[in-house]
């Protein structure tokens, strides 16, 4: 290989190919995952959250089948995965606020 093909594959890789060093702490947040929602129009991963699977109140709405659910702890103000086990939470029941399924990324529900 001649020395100037040498360098513009080097020139090219460095270009396509962010070295660590050249990279901000942003380049490194940000993944592909999260270019793809920006791409599709939400402004960030929680609104594209939000849009595919809602909150729902609780006590108002209840899950309808036994397993886990991300759920929202007002008392504590956090948020965590707990088990339903058809007449209520596992833990905290009284403390639970919101609940809403486990997605994946492309919106299909992790059971």
């Amino acid at each position: 290989m001649t020395k100037e093909i040498e360098l513009a594959a080097k020139a090219g890789a460095k270009a396509r190919y962010p070295q660590t060093e050249d990279m901000t702490f942003s380049d490194i947040v940000h993944s592909d995952t999260d270019r793809l929602i920006y791409e599709m129009g939400f402004k960030d991963c929680a609104q594209w959250m939000a849009t595919i699977n809602p909150w729902n109140k609780y006590p108002e709405v209840r899950p309808t089948e036994y397993g886990h659910y991300e759920v929202f702890r007002a008392g504590a103000d956090k948020q965590h995965y707990e088990t339903w086990n058809n007449t209520g939470w596992a833990y905290n029941n009284k403390d639970i606020t919101h609940w809403r399924n486990k997605v994946r990324p492309d919106g299909t529900k992790i059971r």
